[in-house]
């Protein structure tokens, strides 16, 4: 292996960790917001919180995967605007994985499924609209850390 190769191993395993730190995110928002949504995505209980984990992590290799030809050229004064990219791309798949999850455990509904579909990328683009600093920051760090993983350097 030479000094400029990707650990693939390592930058997908980071791209599931970034995924998984989000997804928890997505639980502060969902469950700390008071009154902000008629309805909570992450279906509560042990296997719904786990479950939207493993759909945080899905989603974090997704856009590691996706995005990574952009993470590694992109010229330094344009990577501070990847985010206006990466974020929503990362809000549709995580509010389609969460709503397939909500399907398979039966969660009650007082929607239709593509209203509910509907209703969680709405909830979880208000938030991101509503906190913009913060998921802007963490999707910078993020992709700051996936580009050094993408281009290592000389030791």
């Amino acid at each position: 292996m030479n000094a400029y190769s990707v650990n693939w191993r390592r930058y997908l395993a980071a791209g599931a960790v970034a995924g998984i730190i989000w997804s928890l995110l997505a639980f502060a928002f969902d469950y700390g917001v008071e009154d902000m949504q008629s309805m909570t995505c992450i279906p509560p209980g042990t296997a719904g919180f786990v479950g939207a984990l493993i759909c945080g992590a899905a989603t974090g290799i997704s856009i590691a995967i996706v995005f990574r030809w952009l993470f590694r050229r992109t010229p330094k004064f344009l990577f501070p605007l990847l985010p206006v990219l990466t974020l929503p791309t990362a809000i549709i798949l995580f509010s389609l994985l969460i709503w397939l999850e909500r399907r398979v455990l039966s969660v009650p509904s007082r929607f239709a499924p593509r209203a509910e579909l509907f209703e969680i990328l709405v909830i979880y683009g208000i938030y991101a609209l509503a906190f913009l600093p913060v998921p802007y920051a963490v999707a910078l760090f993020t992709q700051w850390w996936f580009r050094r993983m993408l281009r290592p350097r000389m030791v």
